[in-house]
This record gives C-alpha cells, sequence and structure tokens, in this order.
C-alpha cells in the first residue's frame, strides 16, 4: 500500500508515466545494469530519516535522455558536462532520481535489471 502511495504522489508530482515500451524499459534496464548506481544515504544530524538517491552517468548526453523518457520522466534535468578528475578523462553528464521519484524508478526498472540487482 505505502508503494502504490509513493507511485501515485510520483506520478501528480511530476505528471508522467512510462514510455510504454517494453523494448525501452528493458533498455533502460540494463543501461542502468552497467552505467548506473543506487544510494541511500543517512541524513545529516540536522534532518532525519534516509536519502534514496538512483544516478546514472555517461561521458555522452544522448543515452541519459533516452534512459529519463524510457523510465516516463522526460523532462528530468541532465547536469553536465562535469571534467574529469584527470586529464585525460573524458567529461560525463549525470542524471539523478531523489525520494519517492527515484524509488518510482527503481520499481520501473526492477522487472528487467539483473538477477543480482532484482533480489
Amino acid at each position: 500500500a505505502q508503494l502504490a502511495a509513493q507511485c501515485v504522489y510520483t506520478a501528480t508530482v511530476e505528471g508522467s508515466t512510462p514510455s510504454g515500451s517494453t523494448i525501452e524499459l528493458a533498455w533502460a534496464a540494463g543501461f542502468f545494469d552497467g552505467e548506473g548506481n543506487v544510494k541511500c544515504m543517512c541524513a545529516t544530524p540536522s534532518k532525519r530519516g534516509h536519502t534514496f538517491q538512483l544516478t546514472v552517468v555517461q561521458t555522452a548526453e544522448a543515452p541519459l535522455d533516452r534512459f529519463r523518457k524510457a523510465v516516463g520522466f522526460p523532462d528530468r534535468k541532465i547536469y553536465g558536462p562535469f571534467k574529469g578528475k584527470k586529464k585525460n578523462w573524458s567529461p560525463r553528464w549525470e542524471l539523478k532520481f531523489y525520494g519517492a521519484v527515484g524509488r518510482e524508478v527503481a520499481r520501473r526498472l526492477l522487472p528487467y535489471v539483473s538477477h543480482k540487482l532484482g533480489t
């Protein structure tokens, strides 16, 4: 029931639905499996609870644009380019989903991710 409430909240806040293509969601899951990460960070002493963050980083912006459309959040901001830490590293772009939106993206990807992440 709580997950369903989060999904309704997410759809209301973002006004989004998945692209409708299971092929695109499966692609996004595979892309996330190789390029993404999930963090659950403890809050600072001045804040309560935890923060959920789902992030995908890439050296090109186009795959991140496809990813955000596939998971149903086409207006999500892509940040970058950021310089690499080392001189020979390529610039990178970042796409981040926080809180209820991040959990909703994870829920949409879960049926398609590899077994190691889906358990």
